[in-house]
């Protein structure tokens, strides 16, 4: 990992991941995760979600429920996020295909939990 202005830079096409980020997990099958509670305003730092725009608004993403974890090998681990979720599918600048999933509060009317397990993959274009 790389500090840089704003958080760290993980993953392949330099996608920023927010500064406050904890037990940050990167595999390299494409997908990473880690725990912020500074996802909102990292969603439309990164332009996931335009600036000003409801961060629930269907246009950029949608509600779903975590499924069920998959075992991993021996000596491996991962945090599955706990549902409810909310996905974002979005292009990187790059032109490679990012997806964002970020767990959300069944006790807070919506909004995301605090701090939020949030799942980041990534196809390289």
């Amino acid at each position: 990992m790389v500090p840089a202005a704003g958080g760290v830079r993980l993953f392949p096409d330099d996608l920023p991941i927010p500064a406050d980020a904890k037990d940050v997990h990167y595999e390299r099958l494409g997908r990473g995760d880690l725990l912020s509670a500074l996802m909102p305003g990292h969603l439309h730092r990164t332009g996931t979600v335009p600036d000003g725009q409801d961060l629930f608004d269907h246009r950029y993403g949608g509600p779903a429920v975590a499924g069920p974890v998959n075992p991993l090998p021996n000596g491996l681990c991962r945090s599955a996020p706990a549902g409810p979720i909310w996905i974002y599918p979005s292009p990187s600048s790059a032109g490679a295909g990012l997806g964002v999933m970020i767990e959300c509060s069944d006790m807070l009317g919506g909004g995301f939990r605090f701090a939020a397990r949030a799942v980041i993959t990534f196809t390289l274009g």
